[in-house]
């Protein structure tokens, strides 16, 4: 309300001040409902599971995140995913937040390719979420799962330091497992896997 009745008559600073409270009311409101979604993870019966269609799935993310992919000129690649049996709105909030971070962490003028595979493994099946983008150091890849942690300044990239918590809380509940492969400007593959006693 302020901002929409008062900006016109405040002078610079106050104009300052004022940006300054929505970007911080902005940065609770995404906290909050990332919390609240980490908690909702944690709830998960055996009455939430049913069959998804991955590739299915991947079509509704892709039309979801439509806007950001456009505006990057990003492309998403996929073809052949299995059917697993799971909770679809954890499933789908887990590859979102995967895709999502490829879209995100890129280097400025350089176009997001996230690509998106499934493979059989012995007694499981892996899942594979890689993109082209800025990286991760070696040191931190024990770390970027921990609740709250942040690699980068929030004006350069926006977000709580949740999203990894959150896809990495979702596979324990699955049973899985999720780790990462990633170096410095040579983009990141996420790795997750789901047991075959879930999986079609």
């Amino acid at each position: 309300i302020l901002d929409r009745r008062y900006r016109m008559v405040l002078d610079d600073k106050g104009k300052e001040y004022l940006n300054f409270i929505m970007t911080g009311v902005n940065q609770m409101t995404a906290l909050l409902t990332d919390l609240l979604q980490y908690s909702e993870v944690k709830r998960l019966k055996e009455e939430d599971l049913k069959w998804v269609n991955l590739n299915d799935l991947m079509l509704s993310i892709q039309n979801s995140l439509n806007t950001k992919i456009q505006e990057s000129n990003g492309r998403l690649i996929f073809n052949d995913l299995p059917m697993i049996y799971s909770n679809t709105f954890q499933i789908a909030q887990l590859f979102k937040n995967l895709i999502s971070n490829g879209l995100k962490f890129q280097r400025k003028d350089d176009t997001p390719i996230i690509e998106v595979s499934g493979k059989h493994c012995g007694d499981f099946w892996e899942f594979k979420v890689t993109d082209n983008g800025i990286g991760i150091d070696k040191s931190y890849h024990d770390k970027i799962f921990e609740m709250f942690r942040r690699l980068h300044k929030q004006t350069d990239y926006e977000g709580t330091g949740m999203g990894l918590t959150i896809c990495k809380q979702i596979m324990e509940q699955h049973g899985g497992e999720i780790s990462i492969e990633s170096k410095i400007e040579k983009g990141t593959t996420f790795i997750f896997t789901f047991p075959e006693k879930i999986i079609q």
